[in-house]
């Protein structure tokens, strides 16, 4: 089997870059597919830095919001890690929810109460909806193919199949946080912070040509696919909202 003997690279990162020591951005032999949102672990109470470690990746394995590791540890701008360091880790992850589905008119009798109920979920969801269509004005696929797995309790988000060493865009405009192969499961990973509230994320890819503290517009070409050597030419593509993984498909143009 093929092994890699990344270079060790400290950065020190803009005030909203974090990073003790950073691996390259060396291909990684392909590996199974686990999903590896879903198989964290919480966790609660002291966590020692590791080198490969940022704030966001600490935040994107234990599915917390990097906001909450700032202000349970009294982190202060640039939030530089240092291997070694402790950090306390009190909100542990939560699984993905999965939408509630309305349920069907069974009897005239109750059409009216049913009716009234149907109008204020219909109200409700056309209120989230609104919010979610707001955005996706935004977003960019970040790649061209065909989903062959939606995002579920299983999946925290989407795969996509694309050509091979097919070009990956950034979703949308923002800062890379994270690039490298440090978080299990997820193989060579590029993350990217867009504003205070989303991350998106970009798995399994064969180079990324991007490094943490790049800003990058949506669109830019920031990595290539690789796969795994299950799902060979496919994106693992997530977005997290304030810690918290959503659909994709909830904020990406409906493709025609």
């Amino acid at each position: 089997m093929l092994t890699y003997k990344p270079l060790m690279l400290c950065l020190v990162l803009t005030l909203v870059g974090v990073s003790a020591c950073s691996r390259g951005d060396l291909p990684v032999p392909m590996a199974p597919v686990v999903n590896g949102w879903s198989e964290s672990a919480s966790k609660q109470g002291p966590y020692v830095v590791q080198a490969g470690d940022t704030l966001y990746s600490i935040a994107w394995t234990y599915g917390i919001d990097y906001h909450a590791i700032i202000r349970d540890n009294h982190l202060q701008a640039p939030y530089l890690l240092k291997t070694g360091q402790t950090l306390y880790l009190t909100t542990p992850p939560a699984k993905p929810v999965q939408a509630a589905t309305p349920r069907p008119v069974t009897s005239t009798k109750h059409a009216v109460k049913q009716e009234t109920q149907a109008t204020h979920r219909t109200t409700a969801k056309a209120t989230a909806t609104s919010a979610v269509t707001s955005h996706t004005s935004a977003w960019l696929w970040p790649v061209s193919g065909t989903v062959v797995q939606t995002y579920n309790a299983n999946n925290a988000g989407i795969d996509i199949r694309t050509s091979p060493n097919a070009r990956i865009h950034a979703a949308r405009a923002g800062q890379v946080v994270y690039a490298g192969h440090g978080i299990p499961n997820y193989g060579n990973l590029i993350i990217i912070k867009h504003g205070t509230e989303y991350l998106t994320a970009y798995a399994y890819n064969a180079k990324n040509l991007v490094k943490e503290g790049d800003n990058v517009k949506a669109g830019q070409v920031i990595a290539t696919v690789q796969g795994t050597a299950t799902k060979p030419n496919v994106l693992h593509f997530e977005i997290r909202d304030r810690g918290q993984p959503v659909d994709p498909l909830l904020f990406l143009p409906k493709q025609t």
